[in-house]
C-alpha cells in the first residue's frame, strides 16, 4: 500500500487527535489525564446538578497504544 499523499486523522478524545501523513505520526493535542482529574471550567456540561471535571470521558485506547508508533 502506497503512503504517498495518504491522511489517516483518528479523534481519541475530545481534542487528542492522531494524524499520519506520508507515513509520518503527529499527536495533536494529547490530553492523557484520567477522566476526572481536572476540575470543571464554566462552559462544562452539567449532569446531576455538577458541573463535570475534565476530562470528561475516559480515554477510549491505552497511552501506550496512542503513542507507540511516534517518532521521538
Amino acid at each position: 500500500m502506497s503512503t504517498e499523499n495518504e491522511i489517516i486523522f483518528h479523534h481519541i478524545r475530545n481534542c487528542t487527535t492522531k494524524v499520519t501523513y506520508t507515513g509520518l505520526n503527529f499527536l495533536v493535542d494529547p490530553f492523557f489525564a484520567p477522566k476526572g482529574h481536572y476540575p470543571a471550567y464554566e462552559q462544562c456540561p452539567i449532569e446531576d446538578g455538577k458541573k463535570l471535571r475534565l476530562p470528561i470521558v475516559d480515554l477510549p485506547i491505552p497511552i501506550d497504544e496512542i503513542i507507540k508508533d511516534l517518532v521521538q
